[in-house]
């Protein structure tokens, strides 16, 4: 691992532990071992670290690149391979944190990236509009191949899978294990889409 990485892992364990404001530059150069010069020959500020942070574990794990999951011939396809995308990425960032995702942490590191991160909010709105027009896509290709009733609206299908979907944070709020909340959206997914199909 470079350093680059190890420092933005480190950080991201100290973010989700003291929160981004409570988190001082002197605590990431111990946790790394880097003196800071060496920390400023990686990143300007803890400000721009925090971005990076964001970026790379915030972003990345709410919403997924279409090449992750795309390419499957049925809505049900896609979804179970969104689910299956979903616990690999939330696996892997458990093991390198030590935290369970499904922790109010979490939720704390996105909150304070709205306020800390400038244009944080328009990227979540810009990123949210782009996933949902590729789920209307898949929604719409589903009924004309077939697949599920021809009059089902894609904007509303797709909102109610949103909704669905916003059933992790309830599951986040009560500290419930995360593999438990998958096999919930897996039953809820289920269900939705035996009164759908044809």
């Amino acid at each position: 691992m470079d350093t680059k990485q190890f420092i933005l892992q480190s950080a991201f364990v100290l973010f989700l532990n003291k929160s981004y404001d409570a988190v001082t530059l002197n605590e990431i150069c111990a946790v790394t071992g880097l003196s800071k010069g060496a920390f400023y020959h990686h990143y300007r500020s803890k400000e721009e670290l925090f971005r990076e942070v964001i970026d790379k574990f915030v972003f990345s794990n709410l919403f997924f690149e279409k090449a992750e999951f795309a390419g499957q011939p049925t809505l049900k396809g896609t979804v179970d391979s969104f689910l299956e995308h979903l616990e690999m990425k939330i696996s892997k960032l458990t093991k390198l944190t030590g935290f369970e995702f499904a922790d109010p942490d979490h939720l704390q590191l996105i909150l304070e990236a709205s306020r800390s991160y400038p244009g944080f909010s328009e990227q979540m709105m810009e990123r949210e509009k782009k996933n949902s027009a590729f789920w209307e896509q898949i929604i719409r290709q589903a009924a004309q191949d077939g697949e599920i009733n021809e009059d089902i609206n894609p904007a509303v299908l797709n909102e109610m899978m949103l909704a669905i979907g916003s059933s992790l944070f309830k599951h986040i709020l009560h500290r419930e294990p995360f593999l438990d909340a998958i096999a919930r959206l897996r039953q809820q997914f289920t269900l939705l889409y035996r009164l759908i199909k044809t």
